[in-house]
């Protein structure tokens, strides 16, 4: 339930985001993405601490988490609605990228965990709350397109991160098992 409120804030705060072209109402978007955070970042401990963790749950939270990324990405189209390009490149390729950057980041990291097992695989500058953190802080000080930049940068960054350090876990691991089983 938790999970479904912050999804339902994060889709309130992209649609009044990109309907919405009042030069204060990025600090109430941010606002709401900070809301929504709380609630992504609180509703795994809830279900702990009242022993209501389930696989479904699991799933369902990083799916709802997802369709907020893409939901609060795509609510920068209103940047190419008004014709505004991004360091010379159109708002809809950063939109694109940041979209495809948050996804690979989650992607890699649920990938590896099935790979690697107890290995913590929470790792790099860009994993969800850091960028929901990102797209908070440069809206509350009315630059969110900035933000946009900066969480295609810093997503992509971490994807690769990981990718370079589950690579090498994952080669320590077939080491491990090669030399094992020699011995």
């Amino acid at each position: 339930m938790i999970s479904f409120i912050g999804f339902l804030v994060s889709l309130i705060a992209s649609i009044l985001f990109f309907l919405i072209n009042i030069w204060y109402f990025p600090i109430i978007f941010g606002s709401l993405v900070f809301i929504a955070g709380l609630l992504d970042g609180v509703d795994g401990v809830v279900a702990r601490k009242t022993h209501k963790v389930t696989r479904f749950g699991g799933f369902f939270d990083s799916v709802l988490d997802r369709f907020s990324d893409s939901f609060l990405c795509l609510s920068f189209m209103k940047y190419f609605y008004l014709d505004i390009q991004l360091l010379f490149i159109p708002v809809y390729i950063w939109v694109f990228l940041a979209i495809l950057g948050s996804f690979l980041v989650s992607y890699s990291r649920s990938l590896a965990e099935t790979c690697l097992g107890d290995y913590n695989c929470d790792i790099g500058l860009g994993a969800r709350s850091e960028r929901l953190f990102i797209l908070v802080v440069t809206s509350w000080f009315l630059i969110p397109y900035i933000g946009l930049i900066i969480l295609t940068f810093v997503s992509f960054g971490t994807a690769i991160y990981r990718q370079y350090v589950y690579y090498k876990q994952m080669e320590k691991l077939e080491n491990k098992q090669v030399n094992g089983s020699s011995g």
